[in-house]
């Protein structure tokens, strides 16, 4: 039977009179629900609570679309309630309106319904209507009518992946599966009632659309990729594919197309430009040129580093040139076999072989040394060559000149000593073939650091600079030439027919050195001394030869005047003598083998002791007493002399000491030599106060001797170094006066309190220089300045220095150096 509206729901209930009809029409399987003009359930049967799967309960009172879940049309589009028939609708068409839907029930269950509408006009429901209901869904859940093109194509299109679209001729939507809602996140109602275009993103309009009228002017089916917006902001891009529907006549039907979601795609291809514009970025940015080739060699990359190379315009060598373009004739023809050869399947020995040298060809014609590495790379376009190539012109030229300056002299230019002995073993061998002779000259160029001090450093390297220029055109092209060391040359001369040969090489050096040099604007001059080694065919070694020469060279500087010496085995023993006695030196102050002697300084008029001079004695075993010109040039030379120095001052105090505690008042004076390595060294004042505190001696009793040369070594240093001993109350005696060239101008410069008249003044032929010595006498007089006059030997010398007016003198005449015991104590 139908149920009637509960009384709260229903204000007047409208009941068939014919209880039959009642009973029959709630016998149908069809189902039937009477409305009210509000379109709310009155009345129903029972195969509506069947259809619905509810209750009568919950479907009186209740509006059909409030009875299900979801209703959907069958395109797959959302129900809209104001696309129902309105009573004016179903008046207007007595017959009823038809329409089929998708009823998704609250149990889960999808049912096919084919509704039918039916307009009430009279009394009691007025505006109300009866709805007839058909379910039509198969026995297996598939609506009747499976196998109906209709239904085939909607169950497809709803299973798509892609978004379908159907549009009429004039851009109404029509149809719209659910990727299509998915893809613009809104229902096909909104899609249908606004249009397609206004989910477009506003920058990829105009270009949809001229994608889109082009393709339908040429009746071409268009593929277009542009961005969509969807409510939540995000703007997944989409490529839309279609084309133009028309009638067997040509007449447009519509557009029907795809939508298919690339956001993923389309990401990736960005990510991959990226890399792309990212690896170019690092091509065009390599220092090394990189070029790209196909398997036939054409080149497909060319990149800036390339072009600086070579000198060819990228878009000239891409797509023209080939590898083998870019190299030189000969380097060329060698790598053409070796890539044919690589191609046919021979072992690599240029892909994938590691760096290569090669030759390159510049677009002008000019070569330049190259290093290839050569990869290949398999790719769907077939084989690609890729060559990393760095240009080796600068590495070249910077390899050869470390290798110039590793063998060669920074400031002359001329070969240094480890080349010159490579020459020279070379020189060697070639003399022993030919059973030949050759000569090597050790060169020392005399007066540089007087020039460095004149005039300045730069002064000095421009003579070392236009000596060397000398040395090399003296001796000629023939001759190896180079530097040894600060001041000195080395000269290699083959194919000498005797010694003779050498000295005269060794002549012309030494007048070629002696010639004026021109420095800074000022004249200054130089000397050579030249010491020769001569090797009788091939005979000796680079090294024992060097070092002969060197011996030789230093003979001349010390006693030749030639200036040039040739060496002999004798100089070799005597080198070696020297050498042995430099051994036996430094062990010397370690067992206390040296002793001090005492020359006394005496007053002419009283012949009383009123001085003495500490003289240095080596007692060396098993060689008797060593004399000081023989011992202390090897101490200066070697340096001990610092050391040897500061034991002098030391003994020399502590004998000063014994003596004032002896002898009180009539204690001498005691004078002591300083040489010049003790007068530069740093610790020479602070040694001398040490002392005097440590023996507790007057300074006033003590005198440093110096001469002259050791002074003019570096003046402003000795002139500051004497101050400072003056200021420790000690005076400054200046010894061997008058041998200099620049006593006289130097003599009121430095802070000297007593000269010495040099012994070549008073005992040289046993007779007083009396014109010498009364000059002498006169200047010290004049500058207030003690005398004293050495190597008086007679008593007829003393007489006659007494006469001129000399206070004090010193000699063999009073005493010879003698041991502190045997010291001359008055009466």
């Amino acid at each position: 039977m139908l149920e009637r509206a509960p009384d709260d729901k229903v204000t007047d209930p409208v009941l068939p009179a014919d209880a039959l009809l009642l009973a029959a029409i709630h016998g149908l399987d069809v189902a039937i629900a009477v409305q009210d003009a509000d379109g709310r359930v009155l009345a129903h049967n029972e195969a509506l609570e069947r259809l619905l799967g509810l209750p009568s309960a919950e479907i009186v009172g209740f509006r059909p679309l409030e009875l299900a879940v979801l209703i959907t049309l069958v395109d797959g589009s959302a129900l809209d309630p104001a696309h129902l028939p309105t009573a004016a609708d179903l008046a207007h068409d007595p017959a009823g309106n038809t329409q089929t839907v998708w009823l998704h029930r609250r149990d889960g269950e999808r049912r096919r319904v084919r509704a039918r509408a039916f307009a009430l006009a009279g009394p009691p429901v007025a505006g109300g209507a009866v709805a007839v209901l058909a379910d039509v869904t198969g026995a297996d859940g598939a609506p009747d009518g499976w196998s109906d093109a209709e239904e085939r194509f909607r169950i497809l299109a709803d299973n798509a992946p892609v978004g379908i679209f159907i549009t009429a001729p004039d851009g109404t939507s029509l149809y719209g599966n659910r990727q299509a809602e998915i893809n613009t996140g809104r229902p096909w109602a909104e899609i249908r009632r606004l249009g397609w275009t206004e989910f477009v993103h506003p920058d990829d309009l105009d270009g949809m659309s001229h994608d889109i009228a082009k393709a339908m002017a040429d009746d071409t089916e268009w593929v277009t990729e542009y961005r969509l917006v969807r409510p939540d902001g995000s703007t997944p891009w989409v490529r839309s594919r279609g084309r133009q529907i028309t009638s067997s006549d040509g007449t447009p039907l519509g557009i029907i197309g795809t939508v298919t979601d690339i956001t993923e795609v389309h990401d990736a291809y960005q990510q991959l430009a990226e890399s792309e514009r990212r690896l170019q970025a690092v091509i065009d940015s390599a220092a090394e040129g990189i070029v790209s080739t196909d398997a036939d060699g054409i080149i497909t990359t060319f990149n800036p580093a390339a072009e600086h190379i070579f000198g060819h315009a990228a878009a000239r060598a891409i797509g023209a040139l080939s590898f083998l373009d870019l190299l030189a004739p000969a380097t060329r023809e060698q790598m053409r076999g070796l890539w044919n050869a690589f191609l046919e399947g021979a072992p690599a020995r240029v892909v994938g072989a590691g760096p290569r040298e090669v030759v390159g060809l510049t677009a002008d014609g000019r070569e330049v040394p190259i290093e290839v590495v050569i990869t290949e790379l398999d790719a769907r376009g077939g084989r690609i060559f890729t060559g990393i190539i760095r240009d080796l012109t600068h590495h070249k030229a910077l390899t050869a000149e470390l290798e110039h300056r590793a063998t060669h002299d920074d400031l002359t230019g001329l070969p240094n000593r480890s080349l010159v002995e490579a020459q020279l073993d070379m020189a060697l061998a070639g003399a022993s073939r030919r059973r030949s002779r050759l000569a090597v000259l050790s060169v020392l160029l005399d007066r540089v650091a007087l020039v460095s001090q004149a005039l300045g450093h730069d002064a000095a390297d421009a003579l070392l600079t236009e000596a060397a220029a000398r040395l090399s055109s003296t001796v000629g092209d023939g001759a190896v030439c180079g530097r040894s060391a600060h001041d000195q040359f080395v000269v290699v001369l083959e194919d000498l027919e005797g010694p003779g040969d050498a000295v005269e090489v060794a002549q012309r050096v030494i007048e070629a050195i002696n010639r004026p040099f021109v420095l800074a604007g000022e004249e200054a001059f130089a000397a050579a001394f030249v010491g020769i080694a001569v090797s009788e065919q091939g005979a000796g070694t680079p090294a024992s030869l060097l070092a002969d020469a060197g011996v030789a060279m230093r003979r001349a500087v010390e006693s030749s005047a030639t200036r040039f010496e040739i060496f002999d085995p004798d100089m070799r023993a005597s080198v070696e003598e020297h050498r042995r006695r430099e051994v036996a030196l430094r062990y010397a102050l370690q067992r206390a083998e040296f002793e001090l002697y005492y020359q006394p300084v005496v007053d002419l008029d009283t012949q009383r002791p009123i001085g003495a001079e500490a003289l240095v004695r080596w007692h060396r075993p098993d060689h008797g007493i060593v004399p000081p010109d023989t011992f202390i040039p090897i101490a200066e030379d070697s340096g001990l002399i610092v050391d040897l120095g500061a034991w002098i001052i030391d003994d020399a105090f502590a004998q000063l000491a014994r003596w004032w505690r002896e002898l009180g008042p009539a204690c001498p004076s005691l004078s002591i030599n300083l040489s010049g390595r003790q007068l530069a060294h740093p610790k020479l004042v602070d040694s001398v106060r040490g002392a005097l505190s440590v023996h507790a001696v007057d300074p006033a009793l003590v005198s440093f001797e110096i001469t002259e040369s050791v002074l003019l070594r570096d003046v402003d240093r000795a002139v500051a170094v004497l101050d400072e001993l003056r200021d420790l109350g000690v005076s400054i005696c200046l010894d061997d006066f008058g041998t200099g060239y620049s006593s006289l101008t130097y003599l009121c410069r430095f802070p000297v309190d007593v000269v010495k008249i040099d012994r070549s003044f008073v005992s040289g032929d046993g007779r007083v220089n009396e014109p010498i010595v009364t000059m002498i006498l006169g200047l010290a007089n004049t500058l207030g300045l003690e005398v004293v006059a050495e190597g008086v030997e007679t008593e007829e010398q003393a007489e006659r220095l007494r006469l001129l007016g000399c206070p004090k003198a010193q000699g063999f005449l009073f005493a010879r150096p003698a041991p502190p015991a045997d010291w001359p104590v008055a009466d």
